[in-house]
């Protein structure tokens, strides 16, 4: 990162911490279930590089944005995403879920939410990684969520200077079901306890994302039809899209 980037939120050091651990069932391929544990907590340094991967394997594919602009196959997009989610980790703040051993060691990486803190500085230095960007799409796009974001004003709407944040939430496919997406939503609490931070605020850009982000206490604040969204020559900015429109919610801690 350039040193000359205002200074924001960062990890403060410490121990890692597990948010939560998960019981749970998994069901097998010959019908039977067996006992399975996760832990909800952060990101080991030595496991960063997986986490890109990880995203890019099952986010990209799946988020209605990233399908209606083709991103998988869009070398630039991918990178600027990377950009943004090597920023989140840079920041200590991402969330993730991994399948524990019956001796408590964390084996499979299998749900991630990449968290930043969120503040006026921490915006202007988004703004500034844009320079960094490949992508006009992409920096387009950029544009549009911070335009929003600025619009609703979450500090605000929160009474805080600063506030937990995303840029993706992804659940392997295999487990799916097990409403990992809904306990990592619902970590953020134990985050903000642990650091001080009162509340999250972010956009939710699926009606299923929408839907767990109301499971775990975020309120609906502001809401944009993605159909008004165009380009310059009038054309859709998001063609084909899947869902109706993008939401900001938030919750207080």
């Amino acid at each position: 990162m350039d040193d000359k980037l205002p200074k924001t939120w960062q990890r403060p050091a410490g121990p890692l911490n597990v948010w939560k651990i998960i019981e749970s069932t998994e069901k097998l391929s010959d019908g039977s279930t067996r006992p399975i544990r996760f832990s909800i907590q952060e990101v080991p340094v030595d496991r960063r590089e997986e986490t890109i991967d990880f995203m890019l394997k099952y986010y990209i594919p799946d988020e209605p944005i990233c399908k209606s602009l083709n991103c998988k196959n869009d070398p630039d997009m991918i990178h600027d995403f990377q950009v943004c989610w090597k920023y989140c980790l840079e920041e200590g703040s991402v969330e993730a879920a991994y399948v524990l051993g019956s001796d408590g060691s964390i084996g499979e990486l299998v749900a991630l939410n990449m968290l930043y803190v969120s503040s006026k500085a921490n915006d202007q230095k988004i703004f500034q990684l844009m320079d960094s960007f490949k992508s006009s799409k992409f920096k387009a796009l950029a544009k549009i969520m911070l335009d929003a974001k600025e619009t609703a004003d979450c500090s605000n709407i929160l009474g805080v200077d600063e506030y937990i944040s995303a840029i993706g939430l992804a659940v392997a496919t295999h487990l799916r079901g097990q409403k990992l997406g809904l306990r990592l939503l619902e970590a953020r609490s134990e985050m903000g306890k642990k650091f001080g931070i009162k509340g999250t605020s972010t956009t939710f850009t699926a009606k299923a994302s929408q839907i767990l982000a109301t499971r775990a206490g975020f309120e609906e604040k502001f809401s944009w039809n993605y159909a008004d969204i165009l380009n310059d020559d009038g054309t859709p900015f998001f063609p084909n899209i899947e869902t109706e429109n993008f939401k900001i919610m938030t919750k207080k801690f």
